[in-house]
């Protein structure tokens, strides 16, 4: 499996902390606010992670985005 790069792994990490912290999944605009990249920036990379096997959201449905766990 391909790895991420540094940026990759930061929008990995603060999804995955921010679902931690506050038991829903952030929106594109907390990454962004969180990161302190725009939102079109973040919807690059999910789809990069997405396209990785990392993260999966269900279409249309807000806050669904997950992290996929036990990948080394």
């Amino acid at each position: 499996m391909e790895g991420l790069s540094k940026r990759q792994q930061e929008v990995y990490d603060y999804i995955n902390q921010y679902h931690a912290d506050n038991g829903i999944s952030p929106s594109l605009a907390d990454i962004a606010d969180g990161l302190g990249l725009s939102n079109s920036t973040i919807a690059t990379y999910i789809e990069n992670l997405r396209k990785k096997g990392r993260v999966t959201s269900i279409p249309n449905i807000p806050r669904s985005l997950r992290v996929i766990q036990g990948i080394a």
